[in-house]
């Protein structure tokens, strides 16, 4: 088939971006040609056989989502003309998802959408986003949600329950670093005396990473927080006027460094107050790292149940009762082999050719 990909990519950081780039990565592998149109002039072209569009941006709340639609319109016309395409499949359903519903109407190419959770979650607490997404997705072939829990979200927001397909995120075992955690230590220059408690993505309020900092006072361990985002200054502040000594702020990490501070830590804390599914819970569990987290949204399907009690007692039992430890991560191994990249993506490639109908 001919797919067109709308999304984030690397070496843009975040759940959407390695979620595409994976994606296209494995279905160029299985034969299919792959268009990826993304965000910004990095000096991206190829990935392997995968053709890559950057559409040039202006990195403003409006001005970014409306340059990259009118680019991208542009850009999915050409690649019509010069070769066709059987299928879009837009991450996620704004910008993306509407450049690919107004393209459909167009010219007669069908799409599917996925949420990963920041549109049916975030952006779906403004009122004409509440109007516009059941739209979107409505014109879709299918909307690709990646648990239960935004399935739910989308249809109690008004998307027809025909229109939804669950197909989980994943886990792409091939990128997990095999290096031993002290190793891993000494190359990232943590301390190999102590323990580390490690919270990983955007620091938002949605992300919880305040609650995760409330817990770390009084607990003989570094509380490692990687990620930027507007709570970066008042978690600082807050660090300061609290006397919480043991928080350590080391700012964005690649993708590839994030998995070898988690395989580098003794716990893995998930604090999110909303959550679409929860990948970097995943990926530790993947990794025998134990993991506690909330029982927020999507987190809940990834996690085993002893794991949904993220608390300041669970955390110091993880840190110094080393069976339950080995139990949470022996458990979350196991489930964790559930979360299949290639068995998601068969799933994504028969949703394809049931959309356009090859």
């Amino acid at each position: 088939m001919k797919i067109c990909i709308l999304s984030q990519f690397p070496p843009q950081v975040g759940g959407i971006a390695i979620h595409c780039s994976q994606l296209a990565r494995e279905l160029e592998a299985r034969g299919h040609r792959v268009h990826v149109i993304t965000y910004g002039r990095m000096g991206r072209k190829l990935a392997g056989r995968i053709r890559i569009h950057e559409m040039p941006i202006v990195n403003k709340f409006i001005l970014r989502g409306s340059m990259y639609s009118y680019f991208t319109l542009k850009t999915l016309k050409a690649v019509k003309e010069n070769g066709g395409i059987d299928i879009v499949h837009a991450h996620p359903l704004y910008p993306a998802g509407l450049v690919a519903s107004i393209f459909r109407k167009k010219s007669g190419v069908p799409f599917v959408a996925t949420s990963h959770g920041s549109d049916l979650l975030r952006w779906s607490r403004l009122r004409v986003a509440k109007r516009i997404f059941p739209r979107i997705a409505n014109s879709a072939g299918k909307l690709i949600c990646v648990s239960g829990y935004l399935a739910r979200e989308a249809h109690n927001m008004g998307v027809s329950k025909g229109k939804l397909e669950v197909v989980y995120d994943w886990i792409d075992r091939s990128g997990l670093p095999r290096e031993g955690r002290a190793r891993l230590r000494k190359r990232l220059k943590l301390p190999q005396d102590r323990k580390i408690v490690l919270f990983a993505g955007a620091l938002t309020e949605d992300k919880g990473p305040d609650l995760l900092l409330d817990m770390a006072r009084g607990i003989d361990a570094d509380f490692l927080f990687l990620g930027r985002g507007p709570m970066m200054k008042s978690l600082k502040g807050r660090a300061r006027w609290k006397g919480i000594k043991n928080a350590r702020f080391p700012g964005s990490k690649t993708h590839k460094a994030c998995l070898k501070y988690m395989k580098a830590s003794d716990l893995m804390a998930v604090p999110s107050r909303i959550e679409g599914f929860g990948i970097t819970a995943l990926e530790a569990m993947a990794l025998g790292v134990p993991c506690l987290a909330n029982p927020a949204g999507g987190l809940k399907e990834v996690l085993p149940r002893e794991c949904m009690n993220l608390n300041k007692k669970t955390i110091l039992k993880v840190l110094e009762n080393e069976s339950f430890a080995a139990r949470l991560a022996a458990t979350g191994k196991r489930k964790a082999k559930k979360f299949d990249m290639k068995k998601s993506v068969r799933k994504i490639e028969k949703i394809y050719r049931e959309v356009a109908g090859v």
